[in-house]
């Protein structure tokens, strides 16, 4: 319960800053893991916009870099849509506080009318992440997606830039800054994220 307050004032405290005009758009999330199993929430300024369900399994350590695989199922509230997506998930460290990871992902996105008239989606992505101390880090990412069943015609990126703050063991706070590329929008948002470990 502690944690939960603690979180949810720094939330609030934090939020008053993330609503800035400076940007295009506002997100916000939180995610909570227990084990291999996470649930995540996101909302706009406004409003509830998905949530998902995910799991990781099939963990193992090959040539330095440690693997696993991730499903996850999610519903996209403003589009009455569902996601089913399946990731390889690699990553190595480089010294002793900076980590390099990738993503390789495989998404079906339909609508809840019709499961079987969607789209599959290539999502792949790779980040460079480093821990200045026990309590603070940084990342940088960049993530595409192509439409397989449209000729594999692109549907736009992103870059984002993170700062982790690690508020408890198991509670971890990430402001990040979030530009669209090559998707007609090109946005630059602001997200705020938390994590809490059970």
């Amino acid at each position: 319960m502690k944690t939960f307050l603690a979180t949810s004032a720094f939330l609030a405290v934090m939020t008053t800053t993330a609503t800035a005009a400076d940007f295009d758009a506002n997100t916000f999330g939180l995610t909570a893991t227990a084990g291999a199993v996470d649930f995540s929430v996101n909302t706009n300024e406004n409003e509830l916009t998905d949530f998902s369900v995910g799991a990781v399994g099939l963990a193992t350590r090959f040539v330095g870099i440690d693997a696993a695989v991730r499903g996850e199922l999610g519903y996209d509230l403003d589009a009455d849509a569902i996601a089913m997506r399946g990731e390889a998930l690699g990553t190595t460290t480089v010294g002793q506080q900076a980590t390099v990871y990738g993503t390789i992902a495989i998404e079906y996105v339909t609508a809840e009318t019709n499961l079987r008239d969607g789209d599959y989606f290539l999502n792949p992505s790779v980040g460079f992440s480093y821990a200045f101390n026990d309590t603070v880090g940084a990342f940088g990412e960049v993530g595409y997606t192509w439409d397989l069943f449209d000729d594999a015609a692109r549907v736009g990126g992103y870059m984002e830039v993170g700062f982790p703050v690690n508020v408890t063991d198991a509670v971890t706070v990430t402001p990040s800054f979030v530009r669209d590329i090559d998707d007609g929008v090109e946005a630059t948002n602001l997200n705020l994220a938390v994590a809490l470990a059970f």
